[in-house]
C-alpha cells in the first residue's frame, strides 16, 4: 500500500513503436485496479493509462497497523 510510479506499456500499434507510460497511483490495500490505455484514436501510439475502475478484493482482511 501507498503512492507508486507505475509504468505501464499498452500493445502496439500497427507500423509504431512500442510505447509505456507512467502512472502515479496510491495503491490501498486489499483493492484490484483495473488499468486501461486511453487513447485519443485507436491508431495513435501515444496512450495515457487511466484507473478504469478499482474493486475490493473479495476475503482479504488488511493487516492491523502497529
Amino acid at each position: 500500500p501507498g503512492p507508486h510510479v507505475i509504468r505501464v506499456q499498452a500493445p502496439p500499434v500497427p507500423g509504431a513503436p512500442n510505447m509505456t507510460a507512467s502512472l502515479k497511483l496510491d495503491v490501498q490495500p486489499c483493492t484490484q485496479y483495473y488499468i486501461v490505455a486511453w487513447r485519443q484514436t485507436p491508431m495513435m501510439a501515444e496512450f495515457e493509462p487511466r484507473v478504469d475502475y478499482a474493486a475490493p478484493m473479495s476475503g482479504c482482511k488488511p493487516a492491523a497497523k502497529s
